[in-house]
């Protein structure tokens, strides 16, 4: 029924479909993914429309295109419409929802849910506990997980255990590819 639905939409950043082995890349970066890929539905036409995540991710979640980016087509959005059809809407932030040249369009479509958790975080790990909190909330919900996922300085995104790959060669930036992948793992067993 309507009052037990919850969708989780997550966010992520800078990963590159071409670092994913869930896409043919010749590192094991994926192996969570790579697990359930008969369960997933995997786009492999999709791309973004912009080279910044910050440009991207708004155009994606509202009516702003890359152009044409203003208040007006921001208010547009997913997490509106999500709350205008009777859903409670959250926008939980590793990256934070303050405002600054990296974030702005995104935090002003993150601050339209209905609450708003703010991590300020190095790593995605934090989300986790605050992902489960809020889907112990009761009523129908939609919960907007924005990740860093592989954002600079790739070494500060993922923790010592997850430097795996070592030599070169983008290691650093296929490492947060690995990391995240093992973040949606966690995101998805909850």
């Amino acid at each position: 029924s309507f009052e037990k639905q919850v969708h989780v939409v997550v966010i992520g950043e800078s990963g590159r479909r071409d670092r994913h082995s869930l896409y043919g890349y010749s590192r094991e970066t994926t192996p969570y993914m790579n697990a359930i890929s008969d369960e997933l539905m995997v786009f492999t036409n999709a791309n973004a429309p912009s080279t910044q995540s910050v440009i991207s991710a708004a155009s994606s979640l509202s009516e702003s295109g890359v152009v044409d980016i203003g208040p007006l087509k921001l208010s547009q959005n997913i997490v509106a419409l999500a709350g205008q059809a009777g859903y409670h809407t959250s926008w939980i932030s590793v990256p934070g929802l303050g405002f600054g040249r990296y974030n702005n369009f995104i935090s002003a479509i993150g601050r339209q849910a209905h609450k708003q958790v703010d991590l300020m975080d190095h790593y995605d790990t934090s989300v986790v506990p605050a992902l489960a909190k809020q889907l112990s909330q009761p009523g129908p919900q939609v919960i907007f997980v924005h990740l860093l996922g592989s954002h600079p300085q790739f070494s500060k995104r993922y923790p010592k255990e997850f430097a795996i790959f070592d030599g070169g060669n983008g290691d650093e930036y296929d490492n947060t590819i690995l990391f995240t992948d093992y973040m949606l793992n966690q995101l998805i067993s909850l």
